[in-house]
């Protein structure tokens, strides 16, 4: 594949999901890389046949090995770290940082995993379990489809046959999760938070203890850059590239959905019978992110359906006084994301 990789007839792809977060709410920025497990070869003819790719543990140590050698030397050039890979006394930051510097104790201080606010500021979080000290979230397992070097790894153990698409979901549902989830957040009678880690640490820590101001700044540490894409399209599922169209099912119509042909009565007769998008429902759609599905009935379990729509004020406010569920719309505060410039709280702990 890596002589191959050299001709102009060779094409691959996939999709990346930036993440900015570990398991126990510190900065860890990482990527979720979903990449076809082949390549794109064109014949003679022009046609793209798709050809898999039998990558091995050696292929991904030479992946690892490159990506560590070009990362290393893009922040030396740029003066974030030194030649020889040690951090520099004063390290250029990024605009995001420099413009903001509380963002940027913010962000150091969650990726070190230490205390921001308080007496203990600058200690370690405090940990929960069988160890002590610091450690990696990630353990480095030794195995097929693994590499890691000079802090970077590689995982590409995951592999999903193109026909098993309620695999494929799963897998594109967990590499798209968001930071934060609920059950594993615990509030302890002290007021402290409890963050309960996703995979114990090497050392055994099985939960994180912080304080409130903490969590927040955590929580802030997190939080993407606005106007800031969090998933990419590379390769030829890129929107610009000019093979996209031979490798998307039904190119010309909205991605993703069924489509239905529009019928006689829809169309003019000297207009052909076109091919339109079926946009999935908003209920669907929702209940597929938050769990709660709208569109069925609580009582008997059936779908339900629209049998009107009401549109006008008079008949609107009409339908809820009948049924006495009136109550005022809350004035409309929505505004725009904030500027780049905006400036950040500074936040002091309370004594």
């Amino acid at each position: 594949m890596t002589n191959a990789s050299k001709t102009s007839h060779v094409h691959s792809g996939g999709i990346t999901f930036e993440q900015r977060f570990g398991s126990g709410l510190q900065f860890n920025y990482h990527l979720h890389i979903l990449m076809l497990d082949g390549v794109y070869v064109r014949n003679n003819h022009g046609d793209l046949i798709f050809q898999n790719a039998k990558l091995n543990t050696k292929d991904v140590e030479e992946i690892t090995s490159n990506i560590a050698r070009r990362v290393i030397n893009l922040l030396s050039r740029r003066g974030y770290i030194k030649k020889d890979g040690t951090s520099t006394e004063n390290p250029n930051l990024d605009p995001e940082l420099a413009n903001n510097p509380e963002l940027a104790k913010i962000t150091v201080a969650s990726a070190q995993g230490k205390v921001l606010f308080g007496e203990n500021a600058g200690q370690f979080v405090k940990k929960i379990g069988k160890g002590l000290g610091f450690e990696e979230e990630i353990p480095m397992g030794k195995g097929d489809m693994l590499a890691t070097q000079n802090g970077f790894n590689i995982h590409a153990r995951t592999c999903v046959n193109a026909l098993s698409r309620d695999r494929l979901y799963k897998l594109c549902e967990y590499i798209s999760r968001p930071g934060v989830s609920d059950k594993r957040l615990e509030v302890t009678s002290s007021g402290q938070i409890r963050i309960k880690l996703k995979t114990p640490y090497r050392c055994g820590t099985t939960h994180l203890e912080m304080t409130p101001f903490d969590f927040l700044a955590r929580l802030q540490a997190i939080i993407p850059p606005p106007r800031a894409h969090r998933i990419k399209y590379f390769g030829l599922f890129a929107p610009a590239h000019i093979l996209r169209s031979k490798i998307v099912p039904n190119p010309k119509e909205k991605k993703g959905f069924a489509p239905r042909v529009l019928d006689d009565e829809d169309v003019d007769e000297t207009i052909k019978p076109r091919r339109l998008a079926r946009d999935s429902q908003w209920a669907k759609l929702l209940a597929r992110t938050f769990k709660i599905d709208v569109s069925t009935c609580k009582q008997c379990g059936s779908e339900l359906r629209i049998v009107a729509a009401i549109m006008k004020a008079e008949e609107i406010k009409r339908y809820l006084d009948h049924t006495d569920k009136w109550q005022l719309a809350p004035p409309d505060k929505s505004q725009g994301p904030p500027s780049e410039q905006s400036k950040l709280i500074t936040y002091e702990p309370i004594e």
